[in-house]
């Protein structure tokens, strides 16, 4: 194996055991996280969830489960109603769009979830990274999750084109993330991902000064 290979190993090793550390300790706790049996809840806020900051959708989510618990009753809802419950979010086009997923769960899933990922992903409102999302953190799958925050995390560290603007530099992200995957404590390794890009790697004014990936990053411009 090359020296490069090996520094590339031990660079990869250095971010998951880093990122899992840092995770024990700044976790942050939302209604959503760690539900028991519960993936139309997740479901639910990975929808919610989309171009919105988690700590928006805490409140508001807590309020539509407890109106709306299951996919039953979310499908018997009139869509003005569950306007309403998310207005503060905006994006209130996701109201129709949740109260028709609830009924095609109905129609085709007896109310359930399905845990496959096609199945999923033909679900109205639910691409990859929210139908990754579900896999992982409502059925525990290992299962990577990709959307634009994990991809500035990781291509800031490992100096990656981003935001990436070609095909191959997607494929070689995918393939990235993947690799970086961990066999074991992948959901709280992926809970890590979203966490450290909301507090410390933004998208604005990052937080290197409180890194604890800044000794190996390729980023350090991000100091200036």
């Amino acid at each position: 194996m090359s020296n490069n290979s090996e520094g590339m190993l031990d660079k990869k090793s250095f971010f998951v055991s880093t990122i899992l550390d840092w995770e024990t300790v700044n976790y942050r706790q939302f209604p959503w996280r760690n539900l028991k049996d519960n993936p139309f809840g997740v479901l639910v806020a990975e929808i919610l969830l989309i171009q919105t900051f988690a700590e928006k959708v805490a409140p508001v989510y807590s309020l539509l489960m407890q109106l709306y618990p299951t996919a039953y009753d979310l499908a018997s809802a009139q869509v003005n109603a569950v306007e309403d419950v998310i207005r503060p979010l905006g994006l209130t086009y996701r109201a129709s769009q949740l109260v028709s997923m609830s009924n095609v769960l109905i129609d085709k899933y007896s109310g359930k979830v399905p845990d496959d990922y096609d199945e999923l992903i033909e679900l109205r409102g639910v691409g990859s990274y929210v139908a990754c999302s579900t896999l992982c953190f409502g059925f525990s799958r290992r299962v990577p999750i990709i959307d634009a925050n994990v991809e500035r995390v990781i291509g800031r560290f490992f100096d990656l084109q981003w935001p990436i603007r070609d095909a191959r530099t997607r494929r070689e992200m995918q393939k990235l993330v993947g690799q970086l995957l961990p066999l074991k404590r992948f959901q709280e390794y992926n809970y890590g991902l979203i966490d450290f890009a909301a507090l410390v790697c933004r998208h604005r004014r990052p937080n290197c000064g409180n890194c604890y990936l800044l000794r190996n990053c390729s980023s350090t411009r991000w100091l200036a």
